[in-house]
């Protein structure tokens, strides 16, 4: 049976995948400072981030044999489904080293054809659950939003784990390229669901 656990919990359970996770700087998430400062090391992303959230490199293992189907631009339901059976026996192989249970998983795909209707609206919310996202392919942006209204913005890359904090201020936009394979992990029913309140955005843009 899938376990739930607290947010302490949870926080814990991200270090250990830290610290089990390799970083590899060929594939470094950046992450982008008003001041103009640029970070490229996980695990100073990391601590710049914090407790706000967290993002580690966790490559995929060579007996996957889905280069084909993530060389795809677009996916149907159905093969996003056998992508996701696939690669789950791996990923759950990597959460129980450091302890973590997940709910549920599904995936969203963009791709340059995607209508713009059809894309993630850059709408500043929270949750109530920590929000767990994997990259399997591509890459995406997380803008976050501080208390003191600073923002900043993480671009994410292939085999990055993102981990955001529950309650973090933040949204998701594409980049100029368009295209991501993102695995979404959710630990409760309706954790996931966003909560469009950002008072500290209000706060900074009066």
């Amino acid at each position: 049976m899938l376990k739930f656990f607290n947010s302490s919990s949870i926080k814990v359970c991200v270090a250990l995948i830290l610290s089990l996770v390799p970083i590899n700087l060929t594939q470094a998430a950046e992450l982008y400072l008003e001041d103009g400062t640029v970070l490229t090391n996980h695990a100073e992303i990391s601590a710049k981030l914090a407790p706000f959230g967290s993002v580690s490199y966790w490559p995929m293992s060579n007996d996957l044999d889905i280069q084909d189907v993530l060389n795809q631009d677009s996916l149907t339901d159905i093969e996003k489904k056998q992508l996701l059976t696939q690669l789950e026996p791996f990923l759950q192989e990597k959460f129980k080293q450091a302890g973590y249970y997940y709910q549920g998983l599904d995936m969203v795909v963009i791709n340059p054809q995607t209508p713009d209707t059809e894309f993630p609206k850059p709408i500043c919310h929270t949750h109530s659950d920590d929000e767990l996202r994997y990259n399997i392919d591509g890459e995406g942006i997380f803008v976050f939003v501080f208390p003191n209204g600073s923002q900043a913005r993480l671009k994410i890359e292939k085999n990055d784990i993102l981990v955001i904090t529950k309650g973090t201020q933040h949204w998701f936009e594409v980049t100029p390229k368009r295209t991501i394979k993102l695995v979404r992990f959710y630990t409760s029913k309706n954790g996931w669901t966003p909560i469009y309140s950002c008072p500290f955005l209000k706060e900074k843009t009066n």
